[in-house]
């Protein structure tokens, strides 16, 4: 897998990284790129801000002792 790639909502976008994150064994870092294409200013800082503010706190407890468990 050379590259992965996130969209829709908040909750599918956790859990999407949710899933890639136990299916790689866990990672370090996660780098996100907020704009591309033709998306507008407007459109970047709200996808940002909603990253920052409804995806990655329910991100937290994520740690590579968790890698591979279970996910309610």
């Amino acid at each position: 897998m050379s590259s992965a790639l996130f969209a829709g909502s908040a909750d599918t976008v956790r859990g999407q990284i949710e899933r890639f994150y136990d299916r790689v064994g866990g990672f370090g870092h996660l780098l996100l790129m907020g704009q591309a294409g033709f998306l507008a200013h407007e459109e970047t800082v709200r996808g940002i801000e909603t990253f920052a503010g409804d995806v990655k706190p329910k991100l937290a407890g994520l740690s590579t002792a968790t890698a591979g468990a279970s996910r309610g």
